[in-house]
């Protein structure tokens, strides 16, 4: 194992163009140290680390399931339960469920490999499935875990206490992202306000970086170019790491950077893309529901309004819009009946919840915007 650890600071320490590829000759280089030396648990571990580095979420978990097959001991440094909920982490921004809800699943049937040393991890990774039948038992055995003083604490309690009616809701109205960013989708996952099923999953704004102004516009256009090998380039990263860009509508598919993504014309991506049109059209346009977007950004109200309620065949549902920006709120004005407007402003300038979200502040802003999001969905689910 030391060869394995030596090789990586050899490979870390060289230059490289960009740090993309850096990363990529890092994970040569471990595969090849893996083949001499065989499949041990840091092998596996490396190995991922390298691949979610580089965004590649669906070839980290590949990599970690290479792992657990021959290492099935949940207090294995390297892949137990740190190993675990890395594996869920990557299957979630992976875009993974299936795997996530396994390894979810397993934890729950394995309670006391939770102890007061990796509580906190368990805690802030397996809520990242949304609503799941071991997350209460996990949630209420890392509270025994955590220190009363620990941060977002508060957070774990309250989703504990309001899961069970929480699941009602969510098994009423479902809760679709409008996108602007992965905020409507994971965060709103980690807090409990899902279900996570074949469909939900495949709605087309769930995880991207795009304005609502180029959803508007792939909604306008009928998703019509989704499908199109033309329409798609790879965009690089400051790091150097290619992403999937949609030109005609801007999405950049920061969550779906593996090679099978770039390969063949971004085939894999396309066929994706148009099953979650084909989703939202087939599946997110009826029944009790609330469409979020969480943005700091402008938003024309009415264009959204309108391009959404040309999709919709029925009326039972509500458009929710949560204005994040620091300070007065911006002035929105609805013109649908439909449409919620809600003011929960960031805790200071200059916050991001991707970082911010593991602080105090960043747990009590996050219940804040869950809130707004369970109480609108409470109000459509009640009517």
């Amino acid at each position: 194992m030391a060869a394995i650890g030596h090789l990586s600071d050899i490979i870390d320490a060289h230059g490289y163009p960009t740090q993309y590829d850096g990363i990529k000759a890092k994970e040569s280089a471990l595969r090849l140290c893996r083949e001499h030396l065989g499949n041990r648990p840091q092998a596996a571990l490396e190995l991922a680390l390298t691949a979610n580095c580089r965004l590649a979420y669906s070839e980290a978990v590949d990599y970690l399931e290479d792992g657990f097959r021959d290492c099935q001991d949940l207090s294995d440094p390297f892949l137990g339960v740190g190993g675990r909920t890395l594996a869920v982490d990557c299957a979630v921004h992976g875009n993974n469920y299936i795997k996530a809800n396994t390894i979810v699943s397993d934890l729950g049937e394995n309670i006391d490999a939770i102890t007061p040393a990796n509580a906190n991890i368990v805690y802030s990774s397996v809520r990242g499935v949304g609503i799941h039948p071991a997350v209460p038992l996990i949630l209420d055995k890392c509270l025994t875990s955590l220190p009363t003083s620990a941060i977002g604490r508060n957070a774990a309690e309250l989703l504990l206490k309001e899961y069970e009616e929480t699941s009602r809701i969510a098994d009423k109205v479902s809760l679709i992202s409008l996108g602007a960013g992965c905020y409507g989708w994971l965060q709103l996952n980690k807090y409990l306000l899902r279900k996570v099923d074949s469909i939900s999953n495949s709605m087309p704004f769930n995880m991207s970086a795009n304005t609502i102004e180029n959803a508007c516009r792939m909604m306008e256009d009928d998703f019509s170019r989704s499908s199109d090998p033309l329409s798609y380039t790879a965009a690089a990263s400051v790091q150097g790491i290619p992403m999937p860009r949609s030109i005609p509508y801007g999405f950049l598919y920061n969550h779906e950077c593996d090679d099978r993504y770039l390969e063949n014309d971004f085939e894999v991506l396309r066929i994706l893309n148009g099953e979650r049109a084909a989703a939202f059209k087939n599946h997110g346009c009826s029944g009790a529901r609330v469409y979020v977007l969480v943005t700091s950004w402008a938003v024309d109200v009415p264009r959204l309004e309108r391009t959404l309620a040309a999709y919709m065949q029925d009326d039972n549902y509500r458009l929710l819009l949560v204005s994040t920006q620091f300070g007065e709120p911006p002035g929105w004005v609805k013109g649908c009946p439909n449409t919620r407007i809600a003011h929960v402003p960031v805790p200071h300038e200059g916050y991001t919840w991707t970082s911010g979200q593991w602080t105090q502040e960043g747990y009590d802003f996050d219940l804040a915007v869950r809130k707004v999001v369970r109480d609108t969905m409470l109000g459509i689910a009640a009517a």
